[in-house]
């Protein structure tokens, strides 16, 4: 009688044991399932075809009086794995937006002229994430999105009188260093470079001052251990070396208009 209570009582363990592992491998795949979304997200991978997505509703007018309407960031957040929309209105101000129920969750009334640039960044060694925007006055502003979009600096990199500021740019992890930098419309006026902490004027870029320069982009090449920036100008496109302080590659174009935009695409061998 008594091995027979001892053979129930060992299967009633093993019973419960083999739930428990059951429980704990769903749990698993569970967590090894969202890890995979969150990757996908924040390496921005396209869950479905782009090319059938169809037109729903205009969230906000973002044209000012040059009618510029692509003024406007959208990220997602790594706090809460949610889609947000920044964009500046025609008040100068910043509305944010969170995309899944197309709700207005903030504006901040602080730019006193047209907003040039919104740039979301986030520091992937932290988790911390910030915003960069520029304006007609020569003013380059850092926020911090997560403490309620908080102020941390400002820089006025001093460009002459009828440059914009089309670009800036944060960049992380450099040799243990990150940066701010910021580039001009203007010839004879430098791609500067800040430190990122202090926001000190560190540099200019060299070779950097015969460009309409209107949109910067960082890049770290694999194959060769190298960090460089793409300067996006009026009729060619310049890969400089950050740390080198050199240039890489120059890419001309076959007429003069002008470069707002840029990516570089890694092709797997």
């Amino acid at each position: 009688m008594e091995k027979l209570e001892k053979k129930m009582n060992d299967l009633e363990i093993l019973k419960k044991s083999m739930l428990i592992f059951e429980k704990m491998k769903d749990i698993n795949e569970k967590e090894e399932k969202r890890k995979k979304e969150i990757e996908d997200k924040l390496n921005h991978k396209f869950t479905k075809n782009p090319q059938n997505l169809k037109y729903k509703m205009d969230i906000n007018s973002t044209n000012d009086s040059f009618g510029r309407n692509d003024i406007f960031e959208v990220f997602i957040s790594v706090k809460d794995l949610k889609a947000y929309l920044i964009s500046k209105n025609n008040n100068y101000n910043l509305d944010i937006y969170r995309l899944e129920d197309n709700t207005l969750i903030k504006s901040i009334k602080y730019h006193t002229n047209h907003i040039t640039v919104v740039r979301y960044f986030l520091d992937s060694n932290t988790n911390r994430e910030y915003l960069l925007t520029t304006d007609e006055n020569k003013m380059v502003t850092l926020w911090d999105i997560e403490n309620n979009f908080k102020i941390l600096y400002e820089i006025k990199p001093g460009y002459s009188g009828k440059s914009k500021l089309y670009s800036s740019l944060l960049v992380f992890g450099i040799n243990g260093k990150n940066y701010l930098l910021t580039s001009s419309t203007c010839l004879n006026d430098y791609t500067k470079k800040y430190d990122f902490e202090s926001g000190k004027f560190i540099s200019n870029i060299n070779n950097t001052n015969n460009n309409y320069t209107y949109y910067l982009l960082y890049w770290f090449n694999k194959k060769n251990n190298e960090h460089y920036i793409i300067e996006c100008c009026e009729s060619k496109t310049i890969i400089h070396n950050l740390i080198k302080d050199e240039i890489y590659a120059e890419l001309k174009a076959t007429n003069e208009y002008r470069h707002f935009s840029g990516f570089i695409y890694n092709k797997n061998d």
